[in-house]
């Protein structure tokens, strides 16, 4: 009988050790929602294509339930190699952190004031810089 207890012992304090230590895989990292009003700062694409904004001159305004209106102050010259070039109201979906607009997908981060969307730039592709903006109206 005492040999029983001490077997127990130990094998009770493993399980209790591993009941607390498990991980339930839940991802406490909160996923962002992309809402508000963005002004564009830059877009690097293509290895020599950079095009730099001073903010108010192109905003992007997520109304959080997948509409986003785009204005402009500006207009793009003709070199400019921005996915979207006229004013206008788009649609758009957000997956976790992936970002579906005028039928490219982005993955994105929003930290603070800053919203970047990513294109494949390992491969060179898109990167979208935003500053937070605020409307005049609101």
């Amino acid at each position: 009988m005492l040999m029983k207890k001490f077997i127990l012992l130990p094998v009770l304090i493993v399980l209790c050790t591993l009941l607390i230590a498990c991980d339930n895989d839940k991802d406490d990292d909160p996923i962002n929602k992309i809402e508000g009003a963005f002004s564009l700062l830059s877009y690097d694409c293509c290895l020599l294509t950079q095009e730099d904004y001073v903010v108010g001159e192109i905003i992007y305004d997520f109304d959080g339930a997948n509409m986003v209106t785009v204005w402009f102050t500006i207009s793009p010259t003709p070199e400019s190699q921005l996915p979207i070039q006229t004013a206008g109201v788009y649609e758009y979906t957000e997956i976790d952190n992936r970002l579906v607009l005028n039928g490219i997908e982005y993955e994105f981060t929003l930290i603070g004031d800053q919203l970047t969307l990513f294109d494949d730039p390992e491969l060179d592709g898109a990167i979208i810089t935003f500053k937070e903006f605020q409307l005049e109206d609101e």
